[in-house]
């Protein structure tokens, strides 16, 4: 499973957002991420999970935003759908108002990685996104 999210801030409160009483984050830890754009070779075809797309499925809010096992099992169920989706998009966990996807194995081959780049070598860019999502930086 390949997760994504729409931009920098996105991917880093759902990678740091948990525990969420626990807002720091260490220079060492980051070092061990890099922000990569992804681009899809061919259009995806993505369950939608988000507002009219959970009703569809007869789902609620609560399969993007509860306990981790239950969204597990409809993951599980969708990837095993017979229509074989690519993947799913999603309100993310940690900030509902931007959105992220999960692709699945079988589309591996529709989506390269543009570019790699650890986020502590763009500190602007590290001081917003700690900011904006209310982190300290533990040196």
């Amino acid at each position: 499973m390949l997760y994504a999210a729409e931009n920098a801030f996105c991917a880093f409160i759902e990678v740091f957002g948990d525990p969420l009483d626990l807002r720091l984050v260490s220079r060492r830890d980051l070092s061990k991420k890099c922000l990569s754009g992804v681009s899809a070779k061919r259009p995806l075809w993505l369950v939608d999970l988000r507002g009219e797309g959970l009703r569809s499925i007869h789902a609620d809010a609560r399969l993007t935003s509860g306990p981790h096992d239950v969204a597990r099992q409809w993951t599980v169920a969708l990837w095993s759908h017979p229509d074989q989706p690519d993947g799913l998009t999603y309100r993310a966990r940690h900030d509902p108002s931007r959105e992220a996807v999960a692709i699945f194995d079988r589309a591996k081959t529709a989506v390269a990685a543009k570019t790699m780049r650890p986020l502590t070598g763009d500190e602007t860019l590290l001081s917003r996104i700690l900011d904006h999502c209310g982190f300290g930086l533990v040196e």
